[in-house]
């Protein structure tokens, strides 16, 4: 069964006494749930502001010092091995149509 995968983030709405405000959730791979609550700042008013929290919630994420999530890195691996055995599975395989093979 495969793993359940996250989005980096979850925006939601928040009643606060100013009224209503953008909040987001970071996914912290290594404890594999979400990190504590943080505000955007930003009111909920309508789409543009939407796309202004979630502007601000990557660049939060961009500055955080969240762990990568280690299942994306793993796979992130497997991908890299794969690329460089098929390389080297070719280079094998031109091994003896040509006289040196350059790595």
């Amino acid at each position: 069964m495969p793993k359940k995968t996250h989005e980096a983030y979850s925006l939601f709405k928040k009643l606060t006494p100013s009224g209503r405000v953008w909040y987001v959730k970071f996914w912290d791979g290594l404890s594999r749930r979400y990190s504590s609550v943080k505000s955007t700042g930003i009111p909920v008013e309508g789409k543009q502001e939407r796309k202004e929290a979630e502007e601000k919630a990557t660049d939060m994420l961009r500055n955080s010092h969240l762990p990568p999530d280690p299942i994306k890195q793993i796979a992130k691996l497997r991908e890299e091995n794969n690329l460089l055995r098929a390389e080297l599975d070719y280079a094998w395989k031109t091994a003896g149509q040509k006289e040196e093979v350059l790595f």
